[in-house]
């Protein structure tokens, strides 16, 4: 999987670390950040694989990121996760390929990952 990157937006400093490390140990690139406006400049300069994104992000809307990759066209998978369940059917409505409900296991999120990247 070292041939994928992944864009990872979590504000929560912990989760975002597990989160990184977890993907790392899977084998993917990881470019974190805490917020979704620079999560939405950074798909100006490079493409990622995959996009993982929670749902309650500090300064925009729970969507707009998923909004700004649909917008662009972009066929980017995007994995929406809150420790909120009943978010799923908002990220999943704006566009999000799969919700998953935090915590999160290594275990589920590279399974995951291999079904949105078709490995």
């Amino acid at each position: 999987m070292n041939r994928h990157s992944v864009l990872l937006v979590e504000d929560e400093p912990l989760v975002r670390a597990y989160l990184k490390q977890a993907l790392t140990v899977i084998g993917v690139t990881v470019v974190a950040y805490e917020d979704v406006s620079a999560a939405i400049d950074s798909l100006d300069k490079e493409i990622p694989s995959v996009v993982i994104t929670d749902c309650n992000l500090p300064g925009e809307s729970r969507t707009d990121l998923i909004r700004a990759i649909v917008d662009r066209r972009l066929m980017i998978p995007i994995i929406g996760i809150s420790a909120e369940h009943y978010r799923g059917i908002e990220m999943m409505e704006a566009g999000a390929t799969v919700f998953l409900e935090k915590p999160i296991e290594v275990e589920t999120l590279h399974k995951v990952l291999m079904q949105v990247l078709g490995q």
